[in-house]
């Protein structure tokens, strides 16, 4: 509830200084002493927008990064609601500064940076072959925004831990990307080059493969909920669709082919929660004996 009231009230003081700053655009604005270099008319509306949403997405992203413990045990209860086991333990979330989250967000951008860089000499590849077919400008958006996609794809499923449940097997095989140009004498040197690159992504790279068109829809729903705010309330039901999608049927399964896994555990966990709630409000619990 601490997150929620966070993310509403830092919106609305957000809101209110967006307002406010373009109000004291508008005054200097129209004073000649105070030279502004903004645009008028449609470019201001346009710079206005995008300068928000860039701020709203900086604040957004301090809220999750003090609010991220709620998320998480928000995505446990919905996990023991359909039948997925968490893969959070429970407890008691709180507001914080989570360093080591940070430093793990940091380390996955800079994964991503390593992979484009690696991927730029496919794009430029693909680019080229494609340029008789559709003009050089366009064969290049047309590359870029298939591998795009393709690593959007990827970043889905990496929202969940069972994603990287093939990450510490030796004997598991790179992407399928990485192995079709393994396969070809000429680039082949490019393909370890690649892979070396991409090492670090091959558990959720692979993960993808059986279940492409699955997680191209959640990669799609990501993208749609990925504006300011919006992707703040979303952002705990990505991991638990992520995980849905990789463990099938058997992570659905209903409370009459699993009695004793998610809703037992959903039963208990609420058992102990009401029990914490009476003892904080000194009301007596009762202990029930193991024999009764």
């Amino acid at each position: 509830m601490q997150g929620l009231v966070t993310l509403v009230v830092g919106s609305i003081v957000l809101g209110a200084t967006t307002l406010a700053i373009i109000a004291l655009v508008e005054h200097f604005r129209g004073n000649p002493n105070v030279k502004l270099n903004i645009g008028s008319g449609r470019s201001f509306v346009i710079e206005t927008v995008t300068g928000s949403i860039a701020l709203f997405g900086a604040v957004e992203w301090l809220v999750i990064a003090l609010s991220r413990q709620y998320h998480e045990q928000l995505t446990r209860r919905a996990s023991l609601v359909v039948g997925v086991e968490p893969e959070d333990a429970v407890k008691t979330p709180h507001v914080r500064l989570d360093l080591r989250w940070i430093g793990r967000r940091f380390k996955r951008w800079g994964r991503g940076v390593r992979v484009f860089v690696g991927v730029m000499p496919l794009i430029g590849t693909a680019s080229f072959v494609l340029s008789p077919l559709a003009g050089a400008q366009r064969a290049s958006g047309i590359a870029t925004f298939s591998w795009t996609i393709y690593w959007a794809m990827v970043l889905a499923c990496a929202k969940t831990a069972h994603a990287w449940r093939t990450e510490d097997d030796p004997g598991a095989k790179p992407p399928i990307l990485v192995r079709a140009l393994l396969r070809i004498p000429v680039i082949r040197l490019y393909g370890r080059f690649l892979g070396f690159m991409m090492r670090t992504s091959f558990p959720p790279a692979r993960e993808i493969e059986p279940r492409s068109w699955e997680f191209l829809g959640l990669a799609v729903a990501r993208t749609l909920v990925g504006l300011p705010i919006v992707y703040g309330f979303m952002r705990p039901t990505f991991p638990l669709a992520a995980a849905m999608v990789l463990l099938g049927p058997a992570g659905d399964a209903s409370a009459e082919e699993q009695p004793d896994n998610a809703f037992s555990g959903a039963r208990e966990l609420n058992r102990v929660e009401d029990e914490a709630r009476r003892a904080r409000a000194g009301v007596g619990v009762r202990v029930v004996a193991d024999g009764d």
